[in-house]
């Protein structure tokens, strides 16, 4: 599933910690906005410093009017994707914090934007969908839908955020490396299925519907026949299937 979110009402999500508390890392979400185009600067996803302007955040910049992916302590690098969006469709958006100075922001798995400004985010202490800590201040509350939101702890490539973009269930991409995958199923169930950083949802944002995504089936194991050889063989159907879900 995914959340609606009200920025007119502050809502948002958050863990009261960082999940990943510097580079690499990389942060995606499937995001549709109900502004045309918003008015202000939107936050998807953020791991921040309470109360100040450190961070990392993936969402949309009013005064560029454009995607982007930010890392912000007293200076802020910030990479701009070139994508020109048409409103009330799903994207997929991901940031790619490689290193202090080397970050990409990416819009359906292309549309690449890089920024190599030398900026090191410091002592971060949370994790929010929706805002940034410091959004009462910025005007960065989300408005509009937040899906399937994960973190990894490396730096993806650019074919494994074009995967990402195609639906492939993010759990599939550098599993050893997911630090937090929400499926966001209702907003009275904000787990963490990967890490356990279990989310919050504050001024009550609502449950939506989400954009179609891959999900593996789990595999299948049959019992053989004595005749066909033995008792107690077992047969096992295989490698995970996708299947399509909404």
């Amino acid at each position: 599933m995914a959340v609606l979110f009200d920025d007119a009402s502050s809502e948002y999500l958050e863990y009261a910690g960082a999940v990943v508390t510097g580079v690499p890392l990389t942060m995606a979400a499937w995001v549709k906005s109900d502004e045309t185009p918003p008015s202000s600067g939107q936050i998807a996803v953020a791991i921040d410093r309470s109360g100040s302007t450190h961070g990392y955040r993936i969402g949309w910049a009013a005064f560029f009017t454009a995607y982007y992916a930010s890392a912000s302590a007293e200076g802020e690098g910030r990479a701009i994707s070139p994508f020109e969006e048409t409103w009330g469709v799903w994207r997929h958006l991901c940031g790619v914090f490689a290193a202090a100075d080397s970050r990409a922001v990416y819009v359906d798995g292309g549309n690449k934007g890089i920024d190599v400004a030398n900026v090191t985010p410091s002592s971060l202490d949370l994790t929010g969908i929706g805002r940034a800590s410091w959004a009462p201040s910025r005007l960065a509350f989300w408005s509009g839908v937040v899906a399937w939101p994960c973190i990894w702890n490396v730096a993806l490539t650019d074919e494994e955020v074009a995967e990402l973009a195609t639906g492939a269930w993010p759990p599939l991409i550098r599993p050893e490396s997911l630090v937090a995958f929400w499926p966001l199923y209702s907003v009275n169930d904000m787990r963490d299925i990967k890490g356990g950083y279990n989310l919050t949802a504050y001024n009550t944002p609502t449950t939506a519907d989400n954009p179609r995504i891959f999900m593996p089936h789990r595999r299948t194991f049959y019992s053989v026949p004595a005749t066909l050889g033995g008792v107690g063989s077992i047969f096992d159907s295989g490698i995970f299937r996708p299947a399509l879900v909404r």
